[in-house]
């Protein structure tokens, strides 16, 4: 763009035609414009302003450029007729001709025309970070396809790649600078027979190129992003394009748990109650990243579900607040349970805010083939897009009370037992026939045990009852704290290897991921016991729910932090108001 100079307004000596390339201005008039080599060259509009007030209204106005010589000097060197006007001559007798440094249509131009290297673009800060500018944010992103990169099979057991867009770093660090580019059709790529082949992108030196690799861990994190595998039998291929998408990353993410359907976070439990109903707790829910919050339910008072079945072949329903204990489906219509035989019962809870809905179960099963039942292929369009399935319940022909009522949130395996305990096989302890695997001595000193046990500095700790404040059971290690801590803290373990209080309120997960939790009081630089999973209780936490247990602002929570900044982690389950089952889980989530 070119420079300007503030009141930058000449007066230019009389008597120059319209093919003058030279000028001279009034004495020192020079110093009022910028130096047009070491500024640059800029535009002048040249008017008779005796004449004319205003240059637009001068018919013989004239836009020149001046382009030197060097420095502030009132001699300049100018390129006549510019931006669309006409050299003119600037001689009429007694009139004073001027010339001003200011904006021109070349200026506007200039500035819609104007680039800027992100690394010059600032964001909003706070104070001065190490990541201010938007070539910092483009270095967030990792290395991917933005479009394009597609394997296919060009015979002969080989592969084109075709021509794509992306992002890649310039080194193989996290934060190293990111850039833009296209990369051409690659064909006839060889592949290593009867073993998967691994295709990527590589920077190679600022010049992107195709490749590939049978071991994927020597794919490089950053530097390199990958296209699809691909594995070779022969002349034949099999391909799976799976790169590093990383367009549009948070639409995609919501649409695979979409694919998912409703899923069950906490709560909604689903529980016999009356005679012949059911009840919900209230529970969250999710589809997608939405969360859905449903409440609680209970048909032995006011509330009501809504039974499916068939009827003449199509799914209809009715309401009612018990379980039936006499029909079946058919899968035309309902039909008559035989005597003593069992009805199935599918119970749904609705993502909708949590009403209750039961399907049918299609057979006049024994309690055998009731127990083995399966949901239905095929569910009313409203259960199938808007529910969860909680529960399955099966009744007896005519019976008041179910048989059995299952959690469907809770997957369990059978698993054969022998039914001779020496079929177990190479374990006999004693002597034959005596069912044990240790000695009688070793038995009854395990019988009567109290008190603990140290194995490998590891300390387990028999105390079932918890019967009163600040008592825990479970797994503990003796280590050292890195600052003062009382029973109950919630515990990270530092850089320096010592243990510090944690808490959901740092940002950037700087006091996570909390693992221990103190069980006595510790001072700094000192080492005590912390419970790495176990029961503990503590009377002050006043638990209101049973269910999962976060960090929260130093002290265990039912509430899922959400302030902006803030992490969110599991520790374990609440037992009751003042008792938790301290199990952490060392994956945690910064919120945005």
């Amino acid at each position: 763009m070119d420079p300007v100079k503030n009141f930058g307004f000449v007066t230019v000596s009389a008597g120059y035609d319209a093919s003058a390339t030279s000028i001279v201005l009034s004495s020192g008039q020079g110093l009022l414009l910028p130096d047009p080599v070491v500024d640059g060259a800029y535009n002048l509009p040249w008017y008779d302003s005796t004449n004319y007030n205003n240059p637009a209204d001068d018919p013989n106005v004239e836009i020149v450029r001046v382009i030197g010589p060097a420095g502030t000097g009132d001699t300049k060197t100018i390129v006549r007729a510019q931006e669309g006007t006409s050299a003119t001559s600037k001689n009429t007798t007694d009139s004073t001709y001027k010339m001003f440094s200011g904006a021109t249509a070349k200026t506007i131009t200039d500035i819609l025309d104007l680039t800027f290297p992100a690394d010059q673009i600032e964001v909003s800060t706070i104070g001065t970070p190490t990541y201010d500018d938007m070539q910092d944010f483009m270095n967030l992103k990792s290395s991917g396809i933005i479009a394009g990169g597609i394997i296919s099979d060009s015979g002969a057991g080989q592969i084109d790649v075709s021509a794509g867009k992306g992002i890649i770093k310039m080194s193989d660090t996290v934060m190293s600078e990111t850039k833009s580019f296209d990369w051409s059709l690659t064909e006839n790529i060889v592949l290593t027979d009867a073993l998967v082949s691994y295709v990527y992108i590589d920077y190679n030196v600022g010049s992107p190129i195709v490749a590939v690799t049978t071991d994927r861990t020597t794919i490089e994190q950053y530097r390199q992003f990958t296209l699809g595998r691909v594995c070779r039998n022969g002349t034949e291929v099999k391909i799976i394009n799976s790169g590093t998408q990383i367009t549009d990353h948070d639409r995609e993410t919501h649409e695979r748990l979409i694919h998912r359907g409703i899923q069950h976070a906490e709560g909604a439990v689903v529980s016999e109650t009356g005679t012949r109903n059911i009840a919900s707790t209230a529970g969250v829910l999710y589809l997608g990243n939405n969360q859905l919050l449903t409440i609680s339910q209970d048909t032995s008072g006011t509330d009501l579900m809504i039974r499916w079945y068939h009827s003449g072949g199509t799914w209809t329903s009715s309401t009612n607040a018990q379980i039936d204990n006499t029909y079946y489906d058919d899968g035309t219509d309902l039909a008559e349970l035989t005597v003593n035989r069992y009805g199935v019962h599918w119970i749904f809870i609705c993502g909708c805010g949590g009403d209750l809905k039961s399907v049918y179960g299609q057979g006049n099963y024994t309690l055998t083939q009731a127990e083995n039942a399966s949901v239905p292929s095929s569910l009313p369009d409203c259960i199938d897009k808007l529910a969860i399935l909680a529960a399955k319940v099966i009744i007896q022909k005519s019976a008041s009370s179910f048989i059995s009522i299952v959690s469907a949130y809770d997957t369990q395996f059978p698993v054969s037992s022998p039914s001779n305990h020496n079929d177990l096989g190479g374990i006999q302890g004693g002597a034959v026939d005596d069912y044990y695997h240790i000695t009688n001595a070793q038995h009854g000193d395990i019988a009567t045990k109290s008190g603990t046990e140290t194995f490998t500095n590891k300390i387990v700790e028999v105390d079932d009852a918890l019967g009163v404040d600040h008592t825990y059971e479970g797994i503990t290690t003796d280590d050292t704290v890195g600052e003062s801590v009382v029973f109950g803290d919630l515990l990270y373990m530092k850089s320096d290897n010592k243990w510090w209080k944690g808490s959901s309120a740092v940002a950037s997960g700087a006091e996570c991921p909390i693992e221990a939790m103190a069980v006595a009081t510790i001072a700094a630089d000192a080492a005590g016991k912390l419970l790495l999973y176990g029961t503990v209780r503590d009377d002050s936490w006043d638990f209101t729910t049973i269910g999962m247990v976060y960090v929260g602002v130093d002290v265990p929570t039912h509430t899922i932090p959400s302030t902006s900044g803030h992490t969110v982690q599991i520790i374990g389950t609440s037992l009751d108001a003042d008792r938790m089952l301290f199990k952490p889980d060392s994956t945690f989530i910064e919120l945005s």
